[in-house]
């Protein structure tokens, strides 16, 4: 093997090396990247559809108290709807949320939980171990979450204006607190632009 082989296999192995560096970086890059974009956008904001806007499918669902709640029927204020489960951590997590907005707004508002795929009775024990005020309707074969307002993933929810048009679409949560702000915000829009 002469001198000038040596080099070669030298310079060789110091462009691979150099080129697994910039793969690595491109990829340590490239995934900071796409977390910052998932981390920021926990929440979807569809673009506001000013040209035409978009009727809330209307459904009917069974209350835990054994009333039928119809969203049609619930029209002439701003209707929150949340699609959950008691098994899934941030729909639980942000349950408080919709209590505080309950306590604050109460008969401008009407707040619906809508369960997804769960007994009744799972339901109820947790409501009642929260103590929790808002109504909650039961949709135990996730028809309502499935056909009517078909996502991905929960916790879903949708701020419906008074005039039965989807104002604003949420998905996933953070915190209660956080949750809190941005519905707040989102309902006060809502009220603001009815008068």
């Amino acid at each position: 093997m002469d001198g000038g082989d040596v080099t070669m296999k030298k310079e060789n192995k110091i462009i691979i090396a150099v080129l697994a560096m910039l793969v690595i970086a491109i990829v340590i890059v490239a995934a900071v990247l796409i977390l910052k974009k998932i981390d920021g956008s926990r929440y979807v904001y569809p673009e506001k559809k000013e040209e035409k806007a978009e009727k809330a499918p209307d459904f009917t669902a069974t209350l835990l108290t054994g009333e039928e709640f119809t969203l049609s029927e619930n029209l002439g204020k701003p209707v929150l709807v949340n699609f959950w489960a008691t098994w899934c951590g941030p729909c639980v997590g942000e349950m408080p949320a919709f209590e505080q907005l309950k306590k604050d707004y109460g008969d401008k508002l009407v707040i619906v939980a809508v369960n997804c795929g769960e007994k009744t009775e799972a339901v109820q024990g947790f409501v009642d171990e929260n103590g929790y005020t808002f109504a909650f309707a039961i949709d135990e074969k996730a028809k309502i979450s499935t056909n009517i307002y078909p996502t991905m993933s929960i916790p879903y929810t949708v701020l419906i204006d008074a005039d039965g048009n989807i104002a604003e679409e949420f998905v996933g949560a953070v915190s209660a607190e956080k949750q809190y702000k941005i519905y707040k915000e989102a309902i006060e829009k809502v009220l603001n632009e009815k008068k």
